[in-house]
């Protein structure tokens, strides 16, 4: 899967990095505010897709720089400035250092980092303590999905309320993927799913979250290459 496509499977953006786009590092940076994520994202992310995409040699950095930053304020940037997210300025900066360590290697295992709590994610730290209630996510408002402290919790309906409770184990049910344990999707319809194991290569997919290399082609999972975790970001 793209980097962009990540952006719209975990309706989170990318990896947070250095000031600069060429020269960035894995070392620890200042705390990095809401209001600069976006630029910073688009740096980093089109380091990524100059460095590491095959497809990508000569890439025009500058073309890259302005939609990667747009593609972030219309996703991750608006859960940023939301304030029942928790944006935390100082795990955005060691955030940023796992995702450079990560860039400077070309890692495929950026995929996965992206989508866990304890990983990229954690730039949300959340401000509803474990069993209290939280807003009712919805199309519109989807900030409350991100709103609980706990990285083992998420904010799931209990059958009376919504509340941040455990986040739910294989075959309970679920209404989007971050209601499951890590290394879990949310399969089915919506309102109806159940959370299930991705999908080894071969099996057949109907989506890049069915599949434990996040990357469904032509109805089948198959292997992560660098072109699906780097490229595209220019797009």
């Amino acid at each position: 899967m793209r980097l962009i496509a990540l952006v719209s499977l975990a309706l989170v953006s990318l990896v947070l990095g250095g000031c600069s786009v060429v020269n960035a590092t894995s070392e620890h940076r200042d705390p990095i505010p809401a209001s600069e994520f976006c630029s910073v994202f688009a740096e980093v992310a089109c380091r990524g897709l100059v460095e590491c995409c095959p497809s990508a040699a000569g890439a025009d950095i500058e073309a890259c720089l302005g939609p990667a930053a747009a593609r972030c304020a219309q996703d991750f940037g608006t859960l940023a400035a939301d304030p029942r997210t928790g944006y935390d300025a100082d795990a955005a900066a060691r955030v940023a250092a796992e995702g450079n360590a990560l860039i400077d290697t070309c890692s495929l295992a950026l995929s996965d980092w992206l989508l866990q709590r304890t990983g990229f994610q954690s730039v949300l730290a959340g401000t509803v303590p474990g069993g209290e209630r939280c807003d009712a996510p919805s199309a519109e408002d989807v900030a409350p999905i991100f709103s609980c402290e706990r990285d083992d919790q998420s904010c799931v309906y209990d059958g009376t309320a919504w509340e941040c409770s455990a986040r739910r184990a294989q075959g309970e049910r679920c209404l989007l993927t971050w209601d499951c344990q890590d290394g879990l999707y949310c399969a089915g319809v919506f309102g109806t799913g159940s959370c299930e194991p991705r999908q080894a290569d071969g099996a057949f997919c109907v989506n890049d979250e069915a599949c434990a290399s996040l990357v469904c082609r032509t109805g089948q999972c198959v292997p992560r290459t660098l072109e699906d975790v780097y490229c595209g970001m220019d797009e």
